[in-house]
């Protein structure tokens, strides 16, 4: 059987955003966004490469008021490895007891490691059809570009009127 490497944090191509109650992770790379849960941070934090996930488990006893054992760890470690936040994947155990711990571990938020698809600049970018756009109340121009012309975009005339394509 072959010895696993400690896991270690991914830090090149992230911007990361501290929260009061989640850490934002977003993979300039693979354009995802992921929301980790506090216990999921603090986790992720403490992977330096050198530290074993028995001595993480054991370093985050406590943390939150609630006991980890090392099946818990290891389960968020796997998330966090398919996220791509660390630099080695981390394989789940084929054991049966597998589902009854992944199960105890996602009753726990601060374990959480949700991601989502964010698109590129030119999705993002889309265009409102003039028409539509000239049809929007003041309260719905959205400042996207009309489609019509590249240079042109949504705009509110003011005055409660509609709003228009300059």
């Amino acid at each position: 059987m072959k010895k696993e490497r400690p896991p270690r944090a991914r830090t090149e191509g992230l911007v990361v955003r501290e929260l009061p109650e989640e850490t934002l992770v977003y993979d300039l790379e693979r354009h995802r966004a992921h929301c980790l849960g506090s216990l999921a941070a603090a986790l992720w934090r403490r992977c330096d490469g050198a530290t074993s996930t028995a001595d993480l488990a054991q370093g985050l006893r406590g943390v939150g008021g609630l006991a980890f054992d090392e099946a818990m760890v290891r389960a968020t470690l796997h998330r966090l490895s398919k996220a791509r936040l660390l630099v080695d994947s981390i394989e789940l155990p084929s054991e049966p007891s597998r589902r009854a711990w992944l199960r105890h571990a996602s009753r726990i938020a601060g374990l959480s490691v949700a991601t989502l698809a964010v698109p590129g600049a030119l999705q993002a970018a889309s265009c409102t059809p003039s028409a539509q756009c000239v049809a929007l109340p003041n309260t719905q121009c959205t400042g996207l570009p009309c489609c019509e012309a590249p240079t042109l975009r949504c705009a509110r005339p003011g005055g409660g009127q509609q709003c228009t394509c300059r």
